[in-house]
């Protein structure tokens, strides 16, 4: 059981935070509790926070962030998006005639591999990523024909060379 000193201690306690939370809650009191490091309360302007006069708790110094220089720096916005030798049209031609159906698997097997690439500046794809795929045998089957794709003309970004993230889809569509 408690004794009544306690009963008392607790009390007084509950009556301080209480009044503590009206004290912060109430604008025209804020200059009783003024804490360096946050805002007080803006007296002059009759409302908002001012930060004239308040010293930051932690001081802080100028972060220098290092460049990354063109030769590694990979864009994905640019002037010049990369270009397969004779566009879009010659690239879907292309991925047709090279694109083999896997054996063995199922005969019911169709969608869209999604692929990124980096296209470097000489033009090779590097760093293939299977972003969306469909089945393993038909992704596999997508890696390879996009290995096996010539040299793309590459992105042009401030009339530099960079290397540009490309998205290359590959689509498997069964005849009927």
């Amino acid at each position: 059981m408690k004794t009544r000193k306690s009963l008392l201690i607790g009390f007084f306690v509950c009556q301080l935070l209480f009044l503590l939370s009206i004290l912060l809650s109430v604008p025209g009191c804020m200059h009783l509790l003024s804490v360096p490091g946050y805002m007080n309360w803006d007296k002059k302007s009759g409302g908002g926070m001012a930060t004239e006069g308040i010293t930051p708790a932690l001081e802080e110094s100028p972060v220098t962030i290092p460049s990354i220089p063109d030769s590694i720096k990979v864009f994905e916005q640019v002037d010049t998006l990369p270009e397969f030798p004779g566009g879009l049209d010659a690239m879907r031609k292309w991925i047709q005639e090279t694109i083999n159906y896997p054996p063995g698997g199922s005969n019911d097997l169709q969608g869209r591999v999604i692929i990124t690439v980096i296209v470097e500046k000489d033009g090779s794809l590097t760093n293939l990523e299977i972003v969306r795929g469909v089945d393993p045998s038909l992704d596999k089957e997508a890696l390879r024909v996009v290995r096996a794709m010539p040299k793309w003309k590459p992105g042009i970004h401030q009339n530099k060379i960079v290397r540009v993230r490309c998205t290359v889809p590959v689509t498997f569509i069964l005849a009927n």
